[in-house]
């Protein structure tokens, strides 16, 4: 079981190196997004959006483009109703 869970890389050298599964290098570094997902839904329904709407909406609006990162997506659609719904309470 152990041994399935080694993968093989080259080192400088051009030999086969064993790393474990847990190796740093086989992790990303992203940020967490979720806490901010989770504030900035939050704030939308504070001010009567809802933000579920608002990701259908964006994403019907243009089915054929392609998202390299959806969770930053959803971030900048919120952003972006958030200063709407914003800017309408201050015209108000």
């Amino acid at each position: 079981m152990e041994e399935s869970l080694n993968k093989l890389r080259l080192d400088q050298e051009g030999k086969q190196e064993k790393i474990s599964a847990e190796s740093p290098l086989d992790k990303e570094v992203l940020p967490d997004t979720t806490g901010i997902n989770k504030r900035l839904k939050l704030f939308a329904e504070s001010l009567g959006l809802n933000p579920d709407e608002v990701l259908s909406r964006d994403a019907l609006a243009m089915p054929h483009r392609t998202v390299v990162d959806p969770e930053q997506r959803k971030i900048e659609v919120l952003n972006q109703a958030l200063k709407q719904a914003i800017l309408q309470e201050l015209r108000q």
